[in-house]
């Protein structure tokens, strides 16, 4: 009996195994279905939004080109009509001297016609003339010259009584029994002067453009365009009637609109929108693709389902023996990270690698900056004495700033002549309150520096990263700001300046042609003047160019004027203390080029026997003598030398590049701002020395020339 129930046990037992076993198999390829399922429909889920979203890309690119082909011709348009109001002397005398003769009308419609003619998108060309109350225009009225009463189209003059300049969205006008839709830029003639002696318009044709841009970027039948005009109602450009969808063109910011699921045959809808800032307009691109489904959904749907089996094998295997090593491998990798941004083979500690490594990698929360310093003068045998001086104050004050703005810093030698400030921010703070503080890092750094330091050190100032992976990337947005060191008027470069730059830089042309006249006729003061605005061009913030291309430029310049002193046959002894190439000042090149163009102004001058020439000098050199005296005008100059005052108008403005209003206000303007440095003169007395009868004209046009107000151009002193 006993040996009965022992039996009985032994078979219990291995009955029960076996079912163990039998539980353990079927668990097992219950897993592998569930998991072969999961992968389907993760892999079917997956090509359903790899696919839309290669046709919102496609879509995307179609609208962006679009739109910025629009952005470019309507840029060129404007730039045509300021260059025309700005530059263009001929039409501008012929306006400012409009008599309301025959000629003077056949000769201002000839000037409209040509404005036309320079481009195919420019659909027609208005002038207001206030003085005569008369329009004349190219197309768009009955009567091609008439009163502004009766001008079929006055909104276009809507705004001219409150800015000098603006543009006129998109609106339907009247041309030749049709409608035509156009966008008009309105400006004032001459450009910034102080009284408005007509205005002329630009009407861009957005029918010919629009049809122009989907004829060039194949539009097809199942894709509709729209624009929608930030400042009035949508407005679709593909259609000739004025019937549109609002509820789509509203809903149309969606990035894009699917139906299609797994094999389901349903159309695939994209809407892409492009945000057209310059135009405050908005471009809608609406594609319906139909049904497409992938063609190799298919056969890649079978080779998963084949490869499931061998893939669950496969990832328990790697989940037990590469789960440790995928660990340690992802910390040496963040390490490499952190090491390799080190861009010169500089020594690198271990300790620096590990602290940073142990203390900064773990938190996952943090924000990260970077600032770096470079010495501007280091020789090849020992380091500046300034900067090594400055880099062992740093040692010290990093406990300090660490302990007063609650955070983590180290300081890393990346080169001979740069040194990198790393700093880990409280976890807590948005990214707007950690750039504060990591600029105010930076001024507080800068601050502690020897006075003898401030025009040798730059300091590189990075963005917040919210990762410690980004350092390496944070490391080189430093490294890059020093590129725009030498047009820079500050020693600390912030990369969100560079990073803003987004216009185009062309070379200015038109200064150098205005500096070689000048020079021609030995007059220095407007040379000066002229490149003076040569250089605060290349200073622009807005303009994308770093010192390469400055010094190009400057180059580029340089060469001109050599070449023209060559053709005049001046000797001039030039500076040999500048080298363009390695200066590390812009006011040092500009003294440079100051100090050859004075020399051979004052041989021109020396030297020429041209008695239209002295004539010039000696209206120039009159009106810098008197030019403070408020009576000082136009007619009187002609008077004293008995001359045309229009003659003595292009005599100023062949000389200097400025009409004579506007030099005079230069002239004035300069020696304002010495004025305004005696602090005990108020605003009325600083006018009244400068040559203003009217203390409010004289804060406009420093204001317009300066960008500020006296009362804040003293305060900057």
């Amino acid at each position: 009996m006993h040996f009965s129930n022992k039996r009985y046990d032994s078979i219990t037992d291995l009955l029960k195994m076996r079912n163990i076993r039998r539980k353990l198999i079927i668990s097992i390829y219950f897993f592998i279905l569930v998991f072969a399922i999961s992968n389907f429909l993760l892999f079917s889920t997956f090509v359903q939004k790899n696919h839309i979203e290669q046709l919102k890309i496609s879509n995307d690119n179609l609208i962006n080109q679009i739109g910025f082909s629009y952005e470019t011709v309507i840029k060129n348009v404007k730039t045509t009509l300021y260059k025309t109001t700005l530059a263009d002397t001929s039409f501008t005398g012929q306006v400012q001297g409009y008599e309301n003769s025959f000629d003077d009308k056949n000769n201002v419609f000839q000037e409209l016609y040509n404005i036309v003619l320079a481009s195919s998108y420019i659909q027609s060309a208005y002038l207001y003339i206030p003085a005569y109350n008369q329009v004349f225009s190219t197309s768009n009225n009955i009567n091609k010259l008439s009163s502004y009463d009766k001008f079929s189209d006055q909104v276009v003059f809507s705004k001219i009584k409150e800015i000098g300049h603006y543009t006129l969205g998109p609106r339907n006008v009247e041309n030749d029994n049709s409608k035509k839709q156009v966008l008009s830029i309105v400006s004032s003639l001459p450009l910034h002067a102080q009284k408005n002696t007509a205005f002329l318009v630009m009407n861009v044709d957005l029918d010919r453009l629009r049809y122009d841009m989907l004829t060039k970027f194949g539009k097809t039948a199942n894709m509709r365009f729209y624009v929608d005009n930030m400042q009035s109602a949508n407005t679709p450009l593909d259609e000739a009637n004025d019937n549109f969808d609002e509820t789509l063109a509203k809903s149309a910011r969606v990035l894009f609109k699917n139906s299609w699921s797994g094999l389901k045959n349903n159309d695939i809808i994209v809407t892409s929108v492009y945000d057209s800032k310059p135009l405050k307009l908005t471009f809608i691109l609406e594609t319906n693709f139909g049904v497409e489904v992938p063609n190799n959904y298919i056969k890649n749907l079978s080779q998963l389902l084949k490869i499931s089996v061998f893939w669950l094998i496969f990832s328990l295997i790697a989940i037990i023996f590469f789960t440790i090593p995928i660990n340690r491998m992802e910390t040496k990798y963040d390490e490499k990270l952190w090491e390799d941004f080190i861009t010169d083979d500089a020594y690198f500690t271990d300790d620096i690698k590990k602290g940073l490594a142990d203390e900064w990698i773990k938190r996952g929360n943090a924000k990260f900056g970077m600032i770096v310093l470079l010495s501007s003068k280091v020789s090849d045998a020992i380091e500046n004495d300034a900067f090594g001086n400055y880099k062992t104050a740093l040692y010290n004050n990093i406990n300090s700033i660490m302990e007063q703005e609650d955070l983590e810093m180290k300081i890393i030698t990346t080169g001979k002549n740069l040194t990198a400030i790393a700093i880990c921010y409280a976890n807590d703070h948005s990214d707007s309150a950690c750039y504060k503080q990591h600029m105010k890092i930076a001024s507080m750094l800068y601050e502690e520096m020897d006075g003898k330091s401030y025009g040798e050190i730059y300091l590189g100032i990075s963005t917040i990263g919210d990762h410690f992976n980004l350092l390496p990337s944070l490391y080189k947005e430093c490294v890059e700001t020093f590129e725009y060191r030498l047009i820079s008027d500050s020693n600390i470069l912030y990369f969100v300046d560079i990073e803003n730059r987004k216009e185009t830089y062309s070379y200015p042309s038109h200064f150098e042609r205005q500096i070689l006249n000048s020079l021609s006729g030995g007059c220095y003061e407007s040379c000066k003047s002229i490149l003076d605005d040569f250089f605060l061009h290349l200073m622009n913030p807005d303009l994308s160019i770093d010192d390469n291309i400055a010094k190009d430029s400057i180059y580029r310049l340089e060469t001109s004027i050599l070449k023209e002193i060559n053709k005049m046959s001046i000797l001039v002894e030039y500076p040999i203390d500048i080298n363009i190439s390695t200066a590390q000042s812009i006011e040092n090149i500009k003294t440079y080029i100051l100090k050859i163009l004075e020399e051979a102004c004052l041989k021109v001058i020396k030297n020429s026997k041209d008695e239209k020439a002295k004539l010039h000098n000696e209206i120039l050199d009159y009106i810098d003598k008197h030019y403070t005296q408020t009576d000082i005008n136009l007619n009187k100059v002609a008077d004293i030398f008995n001359l045309n005052r229009n003659y003595i108008s292009n005599i100023i403005n062949e000389m200097t590049g400025r009409n004579y209003t506007d030099y005079i206000n230069y002239r004035r303007i300069d020696h304002a701002k010495q004025i305004l440095q005696d602090e005990r003169l108020t605003v009325k007395e600083v006018a009244e020395r400068a040559g203003f009868d009217y203390p409010s004209y004289f804060i406009k046009v420093f204001k317009n020339i300066e960008g500020i107000t006296p009362g804040e151009y003293r305060s900057s002193l």
